[in-house]
């Protein structure tokens, strides 16, 4: 809460840099909602997604904390953004869930292992995975996420252990689906160096 940030947009065509906003509190994964606002990663004093508008105004957050957590990090799609939170003290600790942004209302389930999770990134919005490093380190893909008779968890990989002197910040897996849908690339550890990888989904899966 007392470092400052400065929110900058640079107009690719022309190279034209303005600032949108200085704030005196830390956030970061800024990230465009749409053409008029962004989104905004962590709130003053702890964890929270919020949304500014281009023109530095405030406009809300979204998915406050609750007996779930705080949201930790998010994915903005065609369909809602998704997003994880984390309640340190719960159990299950971790909860994956979208929230619909023209209603503003919100979906989750309960992710069952413990561990630090990120959430996967599909454009579309549909499918469903995240990273999860706890007991092992993996990419996990949900299948039928809010249907609590059909979900189903299934791991695509198994990645390496971060390298101990990062703590993990470095290397993190950050997982999105390709524009073929059948393609998640990812950051991979390969002898202790931080790579670009892919695992292809099953066809029909």
């Amino acid at each position: 809460s007392t470092v400052p940030v400065v929110i900058g947009a640079i107009e690719v065509s022309t190279g034209r840099y303005r600032v949108v906003a200085e704030l005196d509190f830390h956030v970061h994964h800024a990230v465009f909602v749409d053409n008029d606002s962004i989104l905004l990663n962590h709130i003053r004093g702890g964890m929270g997604m919020w949304r500014m508008g281009m023109d530095g105004r405030a406009l809300g957050t979204l998915r406050p904390a609750d007996a779930h957590g705080a949201t930790c990090h998010q994915s903005v799609t065609a369909n809602g953004i998704w997003y994880e939170t984390i309640n340190w003290n719960a159990t299950p600790r971790t909860w994956l869930g979208r929230v619909d942004l023209k209603t503003g209302a919100w979906q989750e389930f309960a992710v069952p292992q413990p561990g630090y999770v990120h959430v996967g990134h599909d454009p579309a919005g549909k499918a469903a995975f995240y990273e999860i490093d706890g007991s092992s380190h993996d990419l996990v893909r949900v299948h039928e996420p809010f249907d609590d008779q059909r979900r189903r968890f299934e791991t695509l990989c198994t990645l390496e252990p971060y390298p101990p002197h990062t703590g993990g910040q470095r290397y993190h897996a950050h997982p999105f689906l390709g524009p073929a849908g059948d393609w998640v690339y990812h950051t991979s550890v390969v002898r202790g160096v931080s790579q670009v990888a892919a695992v292809e989904l099953e066809a029909g899966a």
